[in-house]
C-alpha cells in the first residue's frame, strides 16, 4: 500500500523539475484500525437500524416532535367520556422509548464523552472508609453497547480517528478484569449512511450513533452485530497471553518527490540562502573604540 503526502507548498511548476520517489517508514504498532466489515454487512446493517428507528420520535433542535396521528388521538375522547387517560397512557410510551436508560447517543462529541465515562468507570474505583464501614463504591454508569460511525462521511477524518482507540481501550480493560460480556461494538455504516440516518431521526447530522445495551433495538441487530470483530488493544491487557503477542514489523512505502538533478538543486538552494542575506555596507558596521590597558 503505498501512503500519499503531498505538500500544502507544492507549486505546479516544478513538476517537471522533481520526480517521484519512495521512502520506507514504519507502521506506527499502537494505531487502531478500524473493523473490517464487508460492504454487503454495513448495507444490512444500516437498513435493518433505519427499520427499528422508524418507530421513534423524531427530533428537531433538541424537542421530541410528535406526529400528527399522535395529536389527534391525543384530542379524540375516549368512549367512556374520559380522554385523560387515554393521553396519559401515550405520554408514558414516549416516556419509556426516551427514557434515560434506553436513550440513544448522537454526535462525536456525545460518543467521545460515554466513552470515556465508560473507561473512567471500568476502573472500579473504590472508596475505603474507617473500619467496620462497608467500602463506597463507584455506581456502573450506562453503558453502550455498539456505536455506529459514519466514517466515509466525516472530512477530514481526522474528527472519527479517535473512536476506535476509545472503544479497543474500553474492550481491552474488560478482557482485563474477565468481563468480555461488556465489550462495545463498533461498526463502520458505508458512504454515504449520514444523510440517511439524519433524514430518518429528524437531525441535520448523524455522523455516530451510539445504542445503550438495555435498548430494545439492540436485540434486532444481535445476530450481525455477533459477526463483526471486536476492537482490542493488545498492549493495554494485563492478561499474560497479551504480553507473549508480538505485532509484526509494517513497513510503509510513503510516495514523495526529489529533485532529478540533485547537484543543481543544491547549488540553487545554496545561492538562495546567501542572496536572502541581507548586505551590509562598511559604513553600517560599528565602529570599534581603542582602550588603553594600564598593568602595574
Amino acid at each position: 500500500r503505498v501512503q500519499n503526502n503531498f505538500s500544502n507548498r507544492a507549486k505546479a511548476r516544478l513538476a517537471l523539475e522533481r520526480k517521484s520517489a519512495f521512502k520506507s517508514v514504519l507502521e506506527n504498532p499502537f494505531r487502531v484500525k478500524w473493523p473490517s466489515v464487508p460492504v454487503n454487512l454495513q448495507n444490512l446493517c444500516l437498513a435493518r437500524l433505519l427499520t427499528c428507528l422508524k418507530p421513534l420520535p423524531r427530533r428537531r433542535s433538541g424537542k421530541v416532535r410528535t406526529s400528527a396521528a399522535f395529536m389527534s388521538t391525543q384530542s379524540t375522547p375516549q368512549p367512556d367520556g374520559g380522554g385523560e387517560p387515554h393521553r396519559q397512557e401515550c405520554t408514558l410510551q414516549i416516556a419509556d422509548l426516551a427514557s434515560p436508560s434506553l436513550a440513544l447517543v448522537f454526535g462525536i462529541n456525545q460518543i467521545t464523552r460515554a466513552l470515556e465515562r465508560l473507561i473512567r468507570s471500568a476502573r472500579r474505583l473504590t472508596t475505603v472508609n474507617a473500619p467496620g464501614q462497608p467500602a463506597i463504591s463507584q455506581e456502573p454508569c450506562s453503558e453502550l453497547g455498539v456505536v455506529f460511525a459514519c466514517a466515509g462521511d466525516v472530512n477530514p477524518p481526522i474528527l472519527v480517528e479517535h473512536i476506535p482507540h476509545l472503544v479497543a481501550s474500553y474492550n481491552s480493560l474488560s478482557i482485563a478484569k474477565g468481563e468480555s460480556t461488556t465489550k462495545v461494538k463498533l461498526v463502520p455504516l458505508p458512504k454515504g449512511s449520514e444523510s440517511v440516518l439524519a433524514r430518518a431521526l429528524g437531525l441535520r447530522t448523524a455522523a455516530v450513533i451510539g445504542i445503550h445495551k438495555n435498548h430494545p433495538i439492540l436485540a434486532s441487530i444481535r445476530d450481525i452485530l455477533d459477526s463483526i470483530p471486536d476492537l482490542v488493544a493488545p498492549w493495554l491487557s494485563s492478561s499474560e497471553s497479551s504480553q507473549r503477542q508480538l505485532i509484526p514489523t509494517h513497513i510503509k512505502q510513503l510516495r514523495t518527490s526529489i529533485p532529478k538533478d540533485i547537484k543543481a538543486a543544491k547549488e540553487q538552494r545554496f545561492r538562495a540562502r546567501k542572496e536572502s542575506k541581507p548586505k551590509i555596507q562598511p559604513s553600517q558596521l560599528p565602529s570599534r573604540k581603542s582602550r588603553l590597558i594600564l598593568t602595574s
